[in-house]
């Protein structure tokens, strides 16, 4: 286990890790792999006394069993920062298998094969050794042990080693056993309130409440189609600052949209936060998707509210519905028509799923089949921005930026779905049907590239670029107009939960009482509040609160408190300088956390 850890910091550092080891580190880094070796002594002397060497094979069995086990989460510890979780291994799917590929590397083979070299050898080698016979030896080996495990537990806070202090057996054992099912009324919860900004600036102040009241109902009888991008961060759109333009259509689309700035994912994952976009809900951590489901979870989803007003709806996804649950978020949510990868066949596929222009002739076919006076409400949810960041589509295809690095790709591949919907643009145009369309794009979460250490992908941590996505409504005829009432961007802070209520408000419906997000048209300053968590390494829970965004690690007890406003890369963490506000929004969270989870899985 030890060997393992030594083999996965050599190989971060070779791949440019920015982290630190301090004086602290080594014991953090070492005080569970101390404890499981310490259980294992215990339960290996057991095993030896009870069965009189008549057992061997079975210590040899299950010795052989975890050496392999923890060999193989070298290259998992080399990219995630943790030895395998639930989350993780559950997230395994079919489906991903180009992402999976791509970590078949020299480097993997040779740190997983040291490993298992090493557990090979050091029973031979060890047992070779001479037994000391003075009793105090061991005595200040154990004393030694134990300090250091009372170090790195208490130190585990001040340390940015996150998960890599945790062991390989205990990880996958603890976070499996979080998955059960918690018990109480969730009613019974108190949560307590939000600390009050009492120096808010007050640019910020009218930000955050400005008046869209004249939008409510502007969308009724139009079509609606909303466009839920892959993994999409906001900042590496140009409409949210970034020097390149990956996406000219959506550029251009934004121009005559309104942008909201400060909008973020519940969850920092696609099938959760397709559930929280359709259902206007937080999810819960250590929870699978099987939990979400309208026959275990009903709620009257975006796609029910519509079609009980009588609209036509589908959703046309370029992925796989059986990835990972995403048919049971999905079925009986109200969408008459559900076509996936299977079902719009396409041109080019890949593991993942089909090609976008694929993708738009169905939602466009869709749109052909409606009868004059039929409206439609259209979900498309395009695959493009996925790792490994090469979605299916022609082997020569435009890339405006030279692939030296993974961003480069990615925003190659965002410019692949922007092509798509440049299609999708020109082809209701030409029908007729742009003038009489409510239009939304937003993201179901966005996509980190090493911005803070150890940091990639979007499921790790609750940073602003796994976390912050666009958000723009075009309304033909309102906000395309060269002069609109409507401040440019809206900051007011928001999350994908409040989607729903909004486009209800935009088409004149009734808004459900069962809905935890707010309809951004009537946000009050208390409702702008968006709160997010992620499971997939270590616990977090946090939110956005006016300038400042808290992220809170129950396992470590770290916390980090960030002014978003003067600080938006998130790189001055201030919370030694406020603890008062960082006990305030660490015993809100917990409490909205626990009892979040009550809600979803004591029934």
């Amino acid at each position: 286990m030890v060997v393992c850890k030594l083999v996965v910091l050599t190989l971060r550092a070779i791949d440019g890790s920015r982290g630190k080891l301090g004086l602290f580190s080594i014991p953090v880094l070492l005080a569970e792999d101390l404890v499981v070796a310490g259980l294992w002594t215990v339960v290996d002397t057991l095993v030896s006394r009870t069965l009189r060497g008549r057992g061997e094979w079975i210590q040899w069995l299950l010795y052989t069993i975890a050496a392999i086990y923890v060999a193989s989460n070298v290259p998992v510890m080399r990219m995630f920062g943790t030895p395998l979780t639930f989350p993780i291994l559950h997230a395994a799917d079919a489906a991903l298998a180009d992402s999976l590929a791509v970590y078949v590397t020299i480097g993997n083979v040779v740190g997983v094969g040291t490993v298992l070299v090493t557990a090979l050898l050091l029973p031979f080698l060890t047992a070779r050794l001479h037994r000391p016979r003075f009793f105090p030896t061991g005595l200040v080996f154990w004393s030694l042990a134990v300090a250091v495990v009372g170090l790195g537990f208490v130190a585990r806070p001040w340390v940015m080693l996150r998960g890599l202090s945790r062991n390989a057996l205990s990880a996958i054992i603890y976070t499996t056993l979080l998955q059960r099912d918690s018990h109480g009324a969730a009613s019974a919860i108190e949560v307590p309130p939000l600390p009050t900004l009492h120096h808010e600036p007050a640019e910020i102040t009218s930000a955050h409440r400005p008046d869209l009241s004249s939008l409510l109902g502007a969308a009724k009888d139009r079509d609606v189609l909303w466009v839920v991008l892959e993994s999409t961060a906001a900042r590496y759109l140009r409409p949210y600052g970034a020097a390149e333009d990956p996406m000219p259509n959506l550029s251009t689309l934004a121009s005559r949209s309104l942008r909201f700035d400060s909008i973020y994912a519940a969850y920092p994952e696609s099938i959760k936060g397709l559930f929280s976009t359709l259902c206007s809900m937080n999810p819960a951590a250590h929870t699978t998707a099987a939990r979400y489901t309208q026959a275990r979870l009903p709620c009257p989803s975006i796609g029910l509210r519509f079609q009980q007003a009588g609209y036509r709806t589908a959703m046309v996804h370029s992925g796989w519905f059986l990835y990972l649950g995403m048919d049971g978020i999905v079925a009986d949510r109200g969408f008459t028509v559900a076509k996936d990868a299977q079902a719009i066949g396409g041109a080019h596929a890949t593991s993942f799923g089909v090609d976008e222009a694929s993708s738009v002739q169905s939602v466009l076919a869709f749109f052909d089949s409606l009868s004059q006076n039929e409206r439609a409400f259209v979900m498309y949810l395009p695959i493009t921005g996925h790792h490994p960041y090469h979605s299916p589509g022609p082997k020569h295809r435009s890339q405006p930026f030279l692939p030296r690095t993974e961003l480069d790709q990615y925003r190659n591949d965002l410019h692949l779905g922007d092509e798509a919907l440049g299609e999708l643009l020109r082809g209701l145009r030409a029908r007729g049907r742009m003038s009489k369309l409510l239009l939304v794009v937003s993201s179901d979460h966005g996509e980190a590239f090493h911005q803070h250490e150890g940091n990639f992908g979007h499921t790790l941590h609750l940073y602003d670029e796994n976390l912050r996505v666009p958000l723009f409504i075009h309304l033909p005829g309102i906000t395309d107009q060269k002069e609109t009432p409507f401040p440019e961007p809206l900051e007011q802070p928001g999350s994908i939960m409040d989607i729903a209520p909004t486009l209800l408000d935009l088409a004149g419906l009734p808004v459900p009482s069962e809905y935890q997000g707010h309809s951004l048209l009537r946000s009050k300053s208390e409702d702008s509040v968006p709160r997010f968590l992620t499971d997939h390494t270590l616990e977090q829970v946090g939110l956005r609160h006016g300038p400042w965004k808290f992220i809170d690690e129950s396992e470590t007890g770290r916390a980090q408190l960030f002014d978003v406003v003067r600080d938006p890369e998130e790189r001055t963490d201030l919370s030694s300088l406020h603890p008062e506000l960082v006990g305030r929004y660490r015993a809100h969270l917990r409490a909205w956390f626990y009892r979040q989870r009550l809600l979803i899985t004591a029934h």
